[in-house]
């Protein structure tokens, strides 16, 4: 009976040895894969974060005026932040415009020798970030180039390049830990097929024995990770030691065959101790479930042994089930149990997590955070704790833990996440303040907006941009406000750290705890200088003539209106002159309108010193101009003319060239000659034309002119 079972043992053995055998390269293989996962995950989220700086330069506008000084400050920052990058670039119109090296004597000569290649690239379709490379270079350094295409109405406009060096990154990356640990391994960029696949990195030339392989998705291209053991996948000695047991096994299978008897009553034995020791704990758990029962907390306990999860009643009511409706107990896996109500999401984590814990032998407690589906179709965030608890003949053990719903929690940090994340990214500048008005906190674009830096603000206070602008009496009535209505806004003038003054719109609002403290002041700053510009632009536009900077016809008439307004008041006299220059005509035919607009001009530079700050000198159109002359009769209005008219017996140098020019002038008085703008205007132009047929270069009155010229005009 011995020496049979024997031999049917050694041949099942032997069956089980070779299966197990492959069982081992299978786990081996398992294993491998798992580290080349790990090690590829690590590679792929390196290199595309080093490439991702070509995709953040990429966010400054081409067309923005201070480009360059953005482009320096932008690279410094994504230099410190990245830094296997050696060469960062920003180009238009296939020629780079921008380059910053890391360090300044090898970078710069690696964009040389990169230059001719990248710049032969082909233009891209869209604005996705394109990977260029491996490349080697002559000092044998292995890099490669993350392109981020610069699109602007689906049209290509530049692109921005970040240089990474493979050697650096790669030497950094962790590789070498597979080598020490007995692997050899090869990372294969996309380029070519099979074995004409290039080698980026390799820490043996021999071909890999049946390696497990990792693909990466870098920047759009497909690199793989392939590794293999150097000894081969099944240990040295194994199968001759699996052999050698396999006899030993067969000898004491023989052995305990004879010993069965024995053990049928020692299992009669165990099995009732086994009873007792359930009965206890039983017991015990039925108290800590009523000491658990008032806490509103979910609480579950799992057997790993038998794979059963019980639940408690306020565990199955948290998630809106009764008890028919959820099974406390009965499943045959604690993953079945979960599969029901976990989030697609948290799914395989959660229960990973909890795989995890169970062969962790450190004693830790369990933790986990998932979602569950609450039974009206919402999910609930959840907090779950554990441990283990020994029973009493330590043969067996369970874990014991809690469900804790954190929806409201997990909501709450998302709103201030959310908040945070608008004070950094919003463009109006953020100060906060204590009641002292010390600066507590600021955003970056209070730090754009004032040039200050976070630690040159923090502890000052808002008066640090005072300007100087405003008096005493301005911040008293912005106190004022705020201190009656919690909030203050208006146009203040600031003054920037580089000593610059512009305007800025300011909202100023108290903040007050639930006891109605004030706690601290809040400051919105934007920034209106380019509105300013914007206006000043329009008003120019609107109210002056473009070639000579003078009032065009809509500011005469409106000040004309205002001048005819406060002489009908006051019983007082206007003049007003309607000047045509003699002569501009044929100047203008003969040499060119760019010479007669220069004229122009010059007539206006050398006519607006000999007149009052009070007066207006407008250029209506063409070769007219009309002078309001408030507060002056004839007789002021001639001592005006004459000198006028004794201005032009001087020649005028156009681009070297003299030229002589006079001028017909008419006058209108106020109110003998109209009493509008209209009919001033009106009565003067017809005066002029009497002027030029009196002989030109001089000036006539409306109230000269006879009943025949006035029909006749």
């Amino acid at each position: 009976m011995g020496l049979l079972t024997f031999v049917a043992s050694l041949m099942v053995a032997s069956g089980v040895v070779f299966h197990q055998q492959q069982e081992v390269v299978d786990a081996r293989k398992m294993e491998a894969a798992y580290q080349a996962a790990h090690q590829a995950r690590l590679l792929e989220v390196r290199l595309t974060y080093a490439l991702g700086a070509a995709s953040s330069l990429a966010a400054l506008r081409l067309e923005a005026p201070d480009l360059e000084e953005r482009f320096e400050r932008v690279a410094a920052q994504l230099d410190a932040s990245h830094p296997n990058v050696t060469v960062l670039v920003l180009a238009s119109e296939g020629m780079t415009r921008y380059r910053y090296a890391a360090q300044q004597d090898d970078s710069a000569e690696q964009w040389e020798e990169l230059a001719s290649v990248t710049q032969a690239a082909p233009t891209p379709a869209d604005d996705s970030l394109q990977l260029m490379g491996p490349m080697t270079l002559e000092d044998g350094t292995q890099v490669v180039v993350g392109r981020h295409p610069l699109m602007s109405d689906q049209a290509f406009r530049g692109y921005s390049d970040a240089v990474v060096s493979l050697t650096s990154l790669l030497s950094d990356s962790g590789l070498q830990a597979l080598g020490q640990q007995g692997y050899r391994f090869q990372v294969l960029a996309e380029e070519g097929d099979g074995d004409s696949r290039p080698v980026v990195f390799r820490n043996t030339q021999s071909t890999l024995e049946q390696p497990v392989v990792h693909e990466m998705d870098i920047a759009g291209s497909t690199w793989t990770l392939a590794m293999a053991p150097a000894a081969g996948w099944l240990p040295a000695g194994w199968l001759m030691s699996s052999l050698g047991m396999a006899l030993g096994v067969s000898g004491l299978l023989a052995y305990l065959v004879t010993s069965v008897t024995e053990l049928r009553w020692r299992r009669r034995t165990l099995e009732q101790q086994v009873e007792e020791r359930t009965r206890d704990l039983r017991k015990s758990l039925d108290r800590f479930q009523s000491l658990i029962a008032a806490t509103n907390t979910g609480v579950w306990e799992y057997t790993p042994s038998q794979d059963i999860a019980r639940f408690s009643p306020e565990y199955i009511a948290m998630m809106g089930f009764d008890p028919g409706d959820y099974p406390a107990d009965g499943r045959a896996s604690i993953e079945e149990l979960w599969s029901d109500l976990l989030h697609p999401d948290d799914h395989d984590k959660a229960i990973e997590n909890l795989q995890n814990f169970l062969i962790d032998d450190s004693g830790r407690m369990y933790e986990g955070r998932f979602r569950m589906k609450h039974k009206n179709g919402d999910w609930r965030w959840i907090l779950c704790r554990g441990h283990f608890i020994n029973l009493d003949d330590e043969t067996d053990r369970v874990i014991v833990g809690s469900h804790i719903d954190i929806t409201g929690q997990v909501e709450s940090q998302r709103q201030l996440d959310l908040a945070a994340e608008v004070f950094e990214k919003t463009s109006e500048g953020i100060v906060v303040t204590l009641p002292s008005e010390e600066i507590v906190l600021v955003n970056d674009a209070f730090m754009r907006i004032s040039g200050y830096s976070e630690q040159e603000a923090i502890g000052a206070r808002p008066s640090i941009m005072a300007s100087g602008r405003h008096d005493h009496f301005f911040f008293e009535k912005m106190w004022h406000s705020i201190q009656n209505h919690g909030t203050w806004q208006g146009e203040v003038w600031n003054r920037r750290k580089n000593g610059e003054v512009c305007p800025q719109w300011l909202t100023i609002s108290e903040v007050r705890d639930s006891e109605n403290t004030l706690t601290h002041y809040i400051g919105i700053i934007s920034d209106m200088s380019r509105l300013k510009q914007d206006q000043h632009q329009i008003h120019q536009m609107a109210y002056y003539d473009p070639l000579t900077s003078l009032p065009n016809r809509t500011m005469l008439e409106e000040r004309a209106e205002m001048a005819i307004n406060s002489a009908s008041r006051r019983k007082a006299h206007l003049s007003l002159m309607f000047f045509d220059l003699d002569g501009f005509k044929n100047v203008n035919d003969a040499r060119g309108h760019q010479v007669g607009d220069k004229l122009l001009k010059a007539f206006a530079e050398r006519v607006s010193p000999l007149l009052r700050k009070q007066d207006t000198f407008s250029r209506p159109g063409g070769d007219e101009f009309v002078i309001l002359l408030p507060d002056s009769d004839a007789r002021a209005a001639i001592r005006v003319v004459e000198k006028i008219l004794a201005s032009l017996e001087f020649s005028f140098d156009i681009d070297g060239e003299e030229i002589h020019i006079g001028g017909s002038v008419g006058i209108a008085i106020y109110p003998e000659d109209g009493d509008s703008m209209s009919q001033l205007y009106i009565n003067a132009d017809t005066a002029m034309y009497r002027a030029k047929q009196q002989g030109r270069s001089t000036y006539s009155f409306y109230s000269e002119l006879d009943a025949v010229d006035q029909n006749r005009f």
